[in-house]
């Protein structure tokens, strides 16, 4: 490789890490998701208990059913976890770095197809993404789409090369790994079947293997869709066929699956006018100037989901200060700042301190009860649940938090 190239990735790589890194904590994401998926993460490592199926897609719930992704997901936080003792902010870290490799593989496999200037300026749209810079501050089961894409587009560019049977394969399991993810990956079914088919390759033999690998990248699913006469995938069609949900399109469904393979095809776009040097200027720098302004308007320091002041770092003076006279015994946490009452947050960082609550079901048993509040809504006067099943109780604390958030310590009378 050129040694331009190769200084350009590095100068790139550094200001991706440095748009990332910078005050992580700070401005991180662990809150509803995250703090629910990590946590039952845990539990089955520490049951040894591997899971058939990932979490379930929340907001694709009707008439109380819903559907569960693949647990592929599970298993990767679950490596992180052991890898970084459960910290959030490590495995944010480690993921971060690991998202960055496939950007500089996308961006090699670019130089390859088209020249050194389109690699580098996709590589530095992806980095200085304001979209993708939010997301890259907390773990979510669609942010694995993009590394999938880069190698499914490898994989599938080396196959029409060579017709080799194992790439064949490989883009089955890929697809199939992908799947567990998100079923917005069952788009890439058309592109795919389409190309093939113009490369007069689609038979019998070719559809069999990628169908068996497919369902290998997601076995375990599969192993309970069998088990269970196809639970998710009869859920999901009276879902979408019963429910006004079905048709609510979120924008992730097609930047998450679709934003590689778009960026690979403008670049083939792009190679076609690299002799046209001014035409190929604007096409390359309009983006990257819409990524930097919207890079200044971001400026909040309020986390993706949180509501304000409340961050990681908050997070953990809860956990010390519930901590800090040992682990209280017969205590549950809540939270009345959020429609997350039940805080999942606060339960999966105390569980890994070795001191977990009482569990949800467990409210009114509990005789102490930890409560995150807004300074207008006190105790007294709370209407939710796991508050008024305390009742009759004491406020033993109020520790201020925040200009106005509290931790009341409250005891069962």
């Amino acid at each position: 490789m050129k040694k331009s190239f190769l200084i350009s990735i590095f100068l790139v790589s550094i200001l991706y890490l440095s748009l990332r890194l910078y005050k992580l904590p700070q401005k991180m994401t662990f809150h509803l998701d995250q703090g629910l998926h990590l946590l039952e993460t845990y539990n089955m490592v520490k049951n040894k208990k591997p899971r058939l199926i990932g979490p379930m897609v929340s907001s694709k719930t009707f008439d109380g059913r819903g559907f569960f992704i693949g647990p592929n997901y599970y298993y990767i936080l679950a490596t992180l976890g052991i890898i970084s003792n459960w910290n959030p902010v490590t495995i944010l870290v480690l993921l971060i770095i690991i998202e960055l490799s496939f950007y500089i593989l996308f961006a090699i496999f670019l130089k390859n197809k088209t020249n050194t200037v389109i690699s580098i300026s996709v590589f530095l749209y992806l980095s200085t993404s304001s979209y993708l810079i939010t997301h890259s501050r907390f773990f979510w089961n669609p942010h694995f789409l993009i590394p999938l894409a880069i190698l499914e587009l490898i994989f599938f560019d080396k196959y029409l090369k060579s017709k080799k049977l194992i790439y064949l394969f490989l883009i089955g399991t890929i697809f199939g790994i992908a799947f567990s993810f998100h079923y917005s990956v069952l788009l890439w079914s058309i592109p795919l079947i389409i190309i093939l088919h113009k490369n007069n390759i689609l038979k019998i033999k070719h559809l069999l293997i990628i169908f068996i690998s497919f369902l290998l990248g997601n076995l375990p699913f599969w192993v309970f869709e069998f088990r269970n006469s196809f639970y998710n995938l009869k859920t999901i069609f009276f879902v979408f066929n019963q429910s006004n949900k079905g048709s609510d399109i979120s924008i992730y469904y097609f930047i998450f699956p679709f934003l590689i393979p778009f960026l690979y095809f403008y670049s083939l776009f792009l190679n076609k006018f690299y002799s046209k040097k001014i035409l190929l200027n604007l096409l390359i720098l309009i983006p990257l100037l819409f990524n930097l302004l919207f890079l200044i308007k971001n400026k909040t320091q309020t986390p993706q989901g949180h509501p304000k002041d409340w961050t990681y770092l908050i997070q953990q003076k809860v956990v010390s200060e519930i901590l800090k006279d040992d682990c209280p015994l017969d205590y549950n946490v809540a939270s009345t700042i959020t429609g997350n009452t039940i805080s999942y947050d606060l339960r999966y960082l105390l569980t890994t301190k070795k001191c977990p609550p009482m569990a949800i079901e467990d409210y009114p048993k509990s005789k102490i009860l930890f409560l995150i509040a807004s300074k207008n809504r006190p105790p007294q006067t709370e209407t939710v649940w796991e508050v008024k099943s305390m009742q009759p109780f004491e406020i033993v604390s109020s520790t201020q938090l925040t200009d106005d958030y509290l931790l009341h310590k409250l005891k069962r009378i």
